[in-house]
C-alpha cells in the first residue's frame, strides 16, 4: 500500500512536519495481507519520534517500508506493479532503492 500525502518529490530542507502512519494502521494492513507500506513522506514515523514505534510495528509484522517516494505524478488510486530494487549493503537494515511504479 502506497500513501500519497502531497509531499514534494524533493526537499530543499528536511520538513519539520509531515503525515505519519500509526501502529494501529500497520496492524490492520498486516492482517489484510499487506507486505509493504510506502509513503512520499520522509518517514513512516512522526518527525519528532525518538523511538520509531511505526518502524518497529512494521518490523514485528514483517512489513517492508519505502519512504520518500516520488508519487506526485501518480494520477489515480488503483492497482499498480511496484518494482523496488535495493542496493545490497552489508550489515544494514535499510538501503536506497530505485522504485518504479507501473499501472496494471
Amino acid at each position: 500500500v502506497l500513501f500519497f500525502t502531497g509531499q514534494p518529490d524533493a526537499w530543499r530542507v528536511f520538513p519539520e512536519e509531515f503525515p505519519a502512519l500509526s501502529g494501529d494502521l500497520v496492524m490492520v494492513l498486516a492482517k489484510r495481507g499487506v507486505r509493504l507500506v510506502g509513503t512520499d513522506a520522509p518517514s513512516v514515523d512522526p518527525p519528532d519520534s525518538k523511538t520509531l514505534p511505526v518502524h518497529k510495528a512494521c518490523g514485528r509484522q514483517g512489513l517492508y517500508i519505502l519512504e520518500s517516494l516520488a508519487l506526485s505524478r501518480v494520477r489515480a488510486p488503483g492497482r499498480y506493479r511496484l518494482v523496488a530494487l535495493p542496493m545490497r549493503l552489508e550489515q544494514a537494515d535499510a538501503a536506497p532503492v530505485r522504485a518504479i511504479l507501473e499501472a496494471v
